[in-house]
């Protein structure tokens, strides 16, 4: 009877640490902001005013399914009233590129895996919660916008792992934010400020099973408890 409770126990913890592999990462990406000043061009020719952006990350699985990471993610927005020639209002300045800095929690959950080569990728939405700080030289940001902008950010990716230690990723993200300001101007309107990125990632597994080519852990967990980490 003793060993049947005991059972419930070993496999939570096995569950939450043993074979868990603690993933440290970059990221490389683009991002396009929908604010107040237009960033993409639909008439006489296509342009989206994308920036590049790159960052770091530090991910705990935990089971296959699921993970929690957090990201420092820097990049630039920018917008040109140029984009739209039908606008009957223009801004002062009338362009604009601020460097931003996103800092953010971020839960993730793979929902389907397709097996391909030996391999299987697996699809994964994520929902999370950040904040957003902008600069600008020319202090044209304005004066009623805080310091640091909540912001919500949600996605779908997909993943793989390449080695034991060593994992890859492609996500597209909406990142919605809670005020008018990421893009340094607040309108007193209704609309909140929304930014898009497309991210590439590589992490590399540093504790835990499969870690530095081995188990790092003193006690093993017996083969049905053991977890693949993504």
């Amino acid at each position: 009877m003793r060993k049947l409770l005991l059972l419930p126990v070993l496999q939570l913890i096995c569950f939450f640490s043993i074979g868990q592999s603690t993933q440290l990462g970059v990221l490389f990406g683009e991002t396009l902001i929908q604010g107040d000043y237009p960033s993409v061009r639909t008439k006489v020719g296509y342009k989206a005013l994308f920036n590049p952006g790159f960052g770091l990350f530090v991910r705990q699985p935990i089971g296959d399914r699921f993970g929690l990471n957090g990201n420092f993610y820097f990049s630039s927005f920018r917008g040109d009233d140029a984009l739209d020639p039908d606008r009957t209002v223009n801004h002062t300045p009338s362009s604009y590129t601020y460097p931003m800095l996103e800092i953010s929690i971020r839960g993730d959950y793979g929902f389907l895996e397709i097996p391909i080569a030996q391999r299987n990728l697996q699809l994964y939405g994520l929902l999370g919660l950040g904040v957003v700080k902008i600069t600008a030289g020319n202090n044209a940001i304005d004066e009623n916008c805080p310091l640091l902008n909540a912001v919500i950010p949600m996605g779908l990716g997909i993943r793989s792992q390449i080695t034991n230690n060593i994992n890859v990723f492609l996500q597209a993200e909406r990142v919605q934010g809670l005020n008018d300001c990421l893009d340094g101007l607040d309108v007193n309107n209704t609309a909140k400020d929304v930014y898009s990125m497309i991210k590439v990632g590589l992490s590399y597994g540093i504790s835990g099973e499969g870690a530095g080519g081995g188990n790092n852990n003193l006690l093993d967990c017996p083969t049905f408890f053991r977890r693949r980490s993504y």
